[in-house]
């Protein structure tokens, strides 16, 4: 007896087992609209329901469940029975949520503060309705994977994350190593679990049933050599992978509409190989309960350190197009982004201050605009790498969640104008995003008829006010009546006025008057034409009356997309044909002084370039590009560069930020993990630019820029950073979308003169800060920048009906226990963010720095509890509960702080319940 038991012990551990996720990839948009592809076709409405009756009819099946924000839409449209028994099955275990966020991000072009936004917006209604918090990431479709988002998924709760697409070589290198598991370590004490699907995401080969595919149904005298087909595949499989159980995607691109069917079927093989005495078991699983079944094997993984860019599907073939891929989209998402940050920090204070009478009609507007912004980080369309329609669509569903919010806010800054200076029934307006003053038409009319305007600032933590006027003489004066320091800038009248404000008094809100005037310009404004080219030192004619040794030039240049048929540029792949070639001219030149700003104007052929220094800024610049329209070099278009070159020996090596966090170091022809073959040598150097790339030489000596979108770039010869400002394409790269990338709209001096018949290419302006500074006296000066730009203040104007405020008036400026939370270091680089909830704030302490901890403050008088980031799990609960992995490396150790310290370049989250 004693040795049959042995025997049936040892069986049970040699026995494979295997496990099926069931799942459906949608997109939420990409060749079709968000609602279309939820509503038409095999539709996500259909699939969900399908599979949902499919479950009900057997409780040993299974079904994977990612994209929140269609499952939100289909049980929000179901009755109550229905909704019943789909909690049921949540509590089963057979319908699992993995990742959870509103849509499956991309990685390489998102800011991380929208990717935490996502997350928390999925996970947060997935809580409220369910009571459960995804613990498992499903990231099977993005081109390539970041250190940030291993390190946001971590610190969601994730016990590990599920790719499909790595580069082809490191796959190879993976399957003979047997490393397709692997514990991902980006920063200290981030050691996040890594399973690389072994066939994509689809079903193995022979056995999809879905209506979309072309897999038969499986007759009864196929059903023994069908099992054993499957039986080979899995042995072939399992040869690569360490443990004892193995996992297989079951699904594709939105399948599943027949759910009934597809079970069915594979059930077939799967209770045929179930019943024979072999080691193999098949059961349909979920992705977590295969976490959780592999944990308990306690196997050993190799650590991987660096990210997963770029990703290539063959030696022609990288993805690094879209990184730039509409350009323009990237800019107004990103804008967007800042001020909805920006929104909901402060009507969280003016919650706090029992400011907010329509509550609940705040928080369904915050949550409207929360869903939409999820929805374009998605994989296919902040990238670029949708259809031209689907597009147009997503900025429809922006611009509607934005105005909305808008007019919010415009009413709530008039009640605050009426609270804090008696100003009653005042109606502000804004002046949306990348407009000049001739498309800011209500601002435009009041001041070119000599009406004063008042301007409330919000939440502005920057010295330099900047705004779009007509051309006329101003007088700016702030709550005391002094008249600020102020010039204005014109060029083809278009001009922007600057005035400084004392940064020792910035307040949350902030009331400014702009007085025109129909007199001349001071003789000061007048600009001095000089002579330039492509190899003239910038920086001596930005810093007339200093000596510094920082030069720079500035150009611009192209590549000719390749429309080779081996492999053609396309919105998602960049493959240049040929090297760079002068995108124009220098046609004009000129200079302008100021005690606030030097500007320099630069106008060549379809570019003009700003390039500001301000004077109390050292060795910054900022830069101003306007692109016109990229016209076609036959059909294969082209790929449009800015080049900054600098004295910098940074020697092939540069950084790039990774989604607006830690700095990716990066070496020309070379990958961190496995032998580069070097097959593009622009395209395989290039990578994602969220928000910064900098180079740096062994003294310490600097140069970072900090751009206002996502953008690709690299360093590709000495002291030179190229990034990649505009794609406008001819061809199709062949990767599904199947449009090439024109973005065409009409020529209006085709519709003028009606004499052709020509499309164009969209024009942009875009804006890039140059930065030199000294690495080992100032690790964090980059840093301060990119917090300068994120804090952009919200403006609303409105006009104003007296010229001077009422200064006897005492303004009283609102406390609440929110604004007890301090970062104790008032020149630290972070940021506080607090988002509002029904019954809790979310607020989030940011350390920006590359090096240093913070400390902070919070309020003594309130209940508040540090969480996931997500802030549904408290950091006990989610400990208890984590997964742990044992690693064959050493990883990164995590320095230890307490609970009111911040790491660099870390988060803390904490819950404030109201």
């Amino acid at each position: 007896m004693f040795i049959l038991l042995c025997l049936l012990h040892l069986q049970q551990a040699e026995s494979k087992v295997i496990y099926f996720l069931p799942h459906s990839h949608d997109d939420v948009g990409w060749l079709d609209t968000v609602w279309n592809i939820y509503e038409q076709g095999p539709g996500v409405k259909n699939i969900i329901s399908s599979y949902s009756t499919a479950l009900l009819n057997d409780s040993e099946r299974r079904f994977v469940q990612v994209e929140t924000i269609y499952f939100k839409k289909w049980y929000e449209e179901q009755d109550i029975d229905t909704k019943q028994k789909i909690k049921q099955l949540i509590i089963n275990g057979q319908l699992e949520f993995a990742a959870g966020g509103w849509s499956m991000n991309d990685e390489a072009t998102t800011y991380y503060e929208d990717i935490i936004d996502s997350f928390t917006g999925g996970h947060t209604y997935l809580y409220e309705q369910f009571r459960i918090i995804p613990r498992v990431g499903w990231q099977i479709d993005p081109f390539g994977h970041s250190s940030t988002f291993a390190y946001i998924s971590y610190m969601m709760g994730m016990d590990g994350q599920y790719f499909a697409r790595i580069d082809q070589i490191d796959k190879s290198e993976r399957l003979k190593n047997k490393t397709l598991e692997f514990i991902w370590n980006p920063k200290p004490g981030i050691e996040l679990f890594c399973h690389i699907n072994y066939r994509h995401y689809s079903s193995p080969p022979g056995f999809d049933f879905d209506p979309l595919r072309s897999s038969p149904e499986i007759q009864s005298n196929q059903i023994n050599q069908k099992a054993d087909q499957l039986l080979e595949y899995f042995e072939q499989q399992a040869a690569f992978y360490q443990g004892e159980t193995i996992v297989h995607t079951l699904g594709d691109d939105n399948e599943w509409s027949s759910a009934e069917s597809y079970f069915k079927n594979i059930e077939k093989v799967i209770v045929n190989i179930n019943k024979r005495n072999g080691t193999s078991q098949i059961r349909f699983s979920t992705p977590h309960q295969y976490l959780k079944r592999l944990n308990q094997q306690q196997l050993s993984y190799s650590v991987k350190y660096d990210d997963f860019f770029p990703y290539s599907d063959n030696y022609q073939s990288y993805w690094t197009g879209y990184y730039t891929s509409r350009i323009s989209f990237k800019g107004y998402v990103r804008q967007l982004s800042k001020e909805f940050q920006q929104i909901k920090t402060f009507l969280s204070k003016q919650i706090s201050y029992n400011n907010i009478k329509d509550e609940d009609d705040l928080l369904q507007l915050l949550q409207n605009h929360n869903q939409n912004m999820g929805i374009v980080q998605h994989h296919d369309a902040i990238t670029g790498t949708a259809k031209q329609f689907v597009n147009d669509d997503y900025i429809k569903l922006l611009q509607q969640s934005s105005t909305l919010l808008d007019q919010y806010m415009r009413k709530h800054v008039s009640i605050l104008a009426e609270q804090e200076l008696e100003y009653k029934n005042y109606e502000f307006h804004t002046c949306y995003y990348n407009k000049t003053i001739s498309e800011c038409k209500q601002l435009d009319v009041w001041l070119n008829s000599n009406k004063t305007v008042l301007l409330a600032l919000l939440m502005n933590q920057n010295r330099i006010i900047k705004l779009p006027v007509p051309n006329l003489h101003y007088t700016v004066l702030d709550e005391n009546n002094v008249s600020l320091n102020c010039t204005l800038l014109c060029d083809n009248q278009e001009c922007v006025l600057y005035f400084i404000v004392d940064e020792d008094n910035i307040e949350e809100t902030q009331f400014y008057k702009i007085i025109p005037s129909k007199d001349k310009h001071p003789p000061n404004t007048k600009r001095i034409e000089i002579t330039l080219n492509d190899d003239t030192d910038l920086s001596k004619f930005l810093n007339p009356q200093t000596i510094t040794t920082n030069y720079f030039k500035l150009t611009y240049a192209y590549y000719k997309s390749s429309s080779d048929y081996k492999q053609p540029s396309g919105a998602y792949i960049f493959r240049p044909d040929g090297q760079l070639n002068p995108y124009g001219s220098i046609i004009h030149s000129s200079i302008h002084y100021d005690d606030i700003v030097t500007e320099l104007i630069i106008k060549r052929s379809d570019v003009i370039t700003k390039i500001r220094k301000y004077q109390h800024l050292n060795d910054e610049y900022e830069i101003e590009t306007f692109l016109n329209s990229v016209d076609f070099i036959n059909r294969s278009g082209k790929e449009v560069v800015m080049l900054i070159d600098t004295g910098i020996q940074n020697n092939d090596i540069f950084y790039t930020d990774s989604n607006g966090l830690d700095l990716q170091k990066r070496v020309k022809n070379f990958r961190e993990t496995f032998n580069l073959v070097s097959t593009e040598p622009v395209s395989q150097n290039y990578y994602p630019v969220t928000n910064m790339i900098l180079l740096n030489q062994t003294n310490g000596q600097s140069v970072a820029v900090i751009n206002d979108r996502s953008q690709g770039g690299t360093s590709l010869n000495q002291g030179q950073i190229e990034l990649m400002i505009q794609r406008r394409i001819g061809t199709d790269d062949r990767r599904g979308v199947g449009e090439a990338l024109k973005e065409d709209i009409e020529d209006p001096k085709c519709q003028q003169t009606n004499s052709c018949n020509k499309k164009k290419g969209i024009s942009q302006t875009l804006f890039h800060q140059l930065i030199f500074f000294d690495n080992n006296q100032d690790p964090n000066k980059a840093r301060k920048i990119q917090l300068r730009e994120d804090m952009v203040g919200l403006k609303y104007f409105a006009e104003d009906f007296s010229s001077k405020f009422n200064i006897q008036k005492n303004k009283v400026i609102p406390q609440s226990y929110l604004d007890e939370i301090v970062v104790l270091d008032e020149d630290s680089i972070s940021k506080i963010r607090i988002e509002p909830k029904q019954q809790y704030f979310i607020v989030r302490i940011h350390n920006l720095q590359e090096v240093g901890v913070i400390d902070f403050a919070f309020p003594k008088s309130v209940q508040y509890y540090q969480t996931s980031m997500n802030g549904l799990m408290t950091i006990e609960e989610w400990q208890s509960s984590k997964l742990n992995w044992q690693t064959l490396n050493k990883t990164k150790a995590q320095t230890q702080v307490n609970q009111f310290q911040v790491q660099p370049q870390f988060i803390s989250t904490f819950i404030i319940l109201r």
